[in-house]
């Protein structure tokens, strides 16, 4: 059996919007084990544009046109096709992408996975002229259904999908398959055919990382808590799995040995669930004396850190650590739904300095029933405290998350809106135009700017939040590198806005008001 399995282009998206295809990979190691004679394909259509942009109808596509497309696939003759849809932002360009192969492979058997497609599969079967949807879990459904092809078995009987039935065209859902509980059991993912050299050049660039060969892991899935924004709940469930502190430093070594990675980039939602494990890998870490760098990309549970597990994980790697505060407003915390203590939160970030780690922080607005006074709540928080960096992001209608429910209900979400994403919003809210909560986002990026700048006036800063960060050479160096992408970020938001404050009550750009 021949397998094509494609990450698609994004369309009007930045190489920080993209991720490694970690998903894909996992599964064709689990097909590679499972089903040995299968030939499999894997085009990675984000890769291998190199960085060079496309104008499409649609935009500026990050990935090859239709022709190079076209040129890349037509010489295969693929049974299935594969193609994931992560994000509910850039599902046309799943659908539009399938719409070619579809046109290029008029009987190949296409489906597709991923978490938007789990929760909106009616829509996906609707809309693209795919075969089937993968449910949730992959590699295990995938493999099945693999073999309910190859044997001409009926699709009703392979657990976790999703298709139209041939005769009635109507909408048939499979029983649910269980997530697998034991992790360690899935091989790791087929990092042979990863592009190491062009994500590690485009996020190296995107994230000011320390190291020079990236890779990325994803120890665990599932999330324990309720926040009303996230689908990892819906796709993953709320049963937390992870794989074996050993399993996770086979896996770096094997990355440090065989790829030569020196920094490693955490996908978890929830990394420190059981700190245990994480304690235990770090002793093996340290005890290996493996000169690597850590970094949890999707942020540190604040309410599971103490001093004395920071202070292991910084010797085992960690340098940085994102902090997902999501907002400064007690009223907003109770809509998300998660157990953040803000004053706690405070009192934990000048620990964090103290141990020289550079602290980042998420901070979400726009949320659909948020009033203006509530966001500039979160935008005096995150600016009080003292964090090195903050990530201003716009509330978004994902599918299976509890927000998008809201959404539909509030009336804001009459259609998905392609390309909206955390960074450049087009839905509006209960109180706000998106153009409104655009600016907000453009007018705080600015304000923590100068916040920035200002404190380095202060000696005390200096002495407790700088010196532990550039105390050694190592650092120092590392130190300079921040400073010049903070200079740049500095200078762009000031041409963006110094001179176009916001009217912190009205929402709207005027020249001379200001908060």
């Amino acid at each position: 059996m021949n397998i094509l399995l494609i990450n698609p282009y994004l369309t009007n998206a930045t190489y920080n919007e993209s991720s490694a295809p970690l998903g894909l990979l996992s599964i064709i190691s689990y097909v590679r084990e499972k089903v040995p004679n299968a030939e499999i394909e894997f085009l990675d259509l984000i890769a291998h544009s190199k960085g060079q942009i496309r104008q499409t109808k649609r935009g500026h596509r990050l990935g090859p046109d239709d022709h190079e497309i076209r040129q890349l696939v037509s010489h295969l003759e693929p049974d299935v096709i594969g193609v994931p849809c992560m994000f509910t932002s850039f599902a046309d360009d799943s659908y539009e992408l399938i719409d070619l192969l579809r046109e290029i492979f008029p009987k190949t058997f296409i489906v597709m996975g991923g978490a938007h497609v789990s929760y909106e599969d009616d829509d996906a079967l609707e809309n693209s002229k795919i075969d089937a949807v993968v449910l949730k879990e992959g590699e295990i459904t995938f493999v099945e259904l693999l073999e309910a092809i190859e044997i001409g078995r009926g699709l009703e009987s392979v657990k976790g999908i999703a298709f139209k039935d041939d005769k009635t065209g109507n909408l048939i859902r499979t029983s649910p398959r269980p997530n697998h509980q034991n992790l360690d059991d899935f091989p790791r993912p087929a990092y042979d055919l990863y592009d190491f050299d062009f994500y590690s050049k485009s996020i190296i660039k995107g994230q000011l990382l320390k190291g020079n060969r990236i890779g990325f892991l994803f120890t665990s899935r599932g999330c324990p808590y309720d926040c009303v924004f996230c689908s990892t709940k819906i796709m993953w469930t709320r049963v937390w799995r992870a794989q074996s502190a050993e399993r996770v430093f086979a896996d770096i070594q094997y990355l440090v040995a065989e790829f030569g990675v020196d920094e490693f980039i955490i996908n978890d939602d929830s990394f420190i669930v059981d700190r245990k494990r994480v304690d235990r890998l770090c002793d093996l870490i340290i005890q290996a004396k493996l000169k690597i760098n850590l970094h949890i990309q999707a942020g540190v549970t604040i309410w599971l850190l103490n001093e004395q597990l920071l202070q292991k994980m910084t010797k085992a790697g960690l340098y940085r650590l994102r902090l997902p505060v999501e907002t400064g407003c007690e009223t907003t915390l109770k809509y998300v739904n998660k157990p953040v203590d803000l004053k706690k939160t405070l009192e934990m970030i000048p620990v964090l300095h103290k141990l020289g780690l550079w602290v980042a922080g998420n901070f979400i607005i726009g949320f659909p029933n948020e009033t203006l006074e509530e966001i500039w709540e979160t935008i005096r928080y995150a600016e009080e405290s003292t964090i090195d960096d903050v990530l201003y992001l716009i509330a978004q209608p994902y599918a299976g998350a509890d927000m998008y429910t809201d959404y539909q209900e509030m009336g804001l979400l009459e259609q998905r809106l392609d390309q909206s994403t955390y960074t450049r919003t087009q839905y509006d809210t209960k109180w706000l135009k998106a153009e409104q909560i655009q600016d907000l986002k453009i007018l705080a990026d600015s304000r923590f700017s100068k916040r920035r700048l200002q404190r380095l006036t202060s000696p005390r800063y200096l002495a407790t939040t700088i010196w532990p960060k550039v105390n050694s050479f190592r650092k120092f160096k590392y130190a300079l590198r921040i400073a010049r992408a903070f200079a740049e970020i500095t200078f762009k938001n000031f041409i963006n806005n110094d001179s176009q404050p916001m009217n912190r009550h009205s929402g709207t750009m005027e020249k001379s008001a200001s908060n």
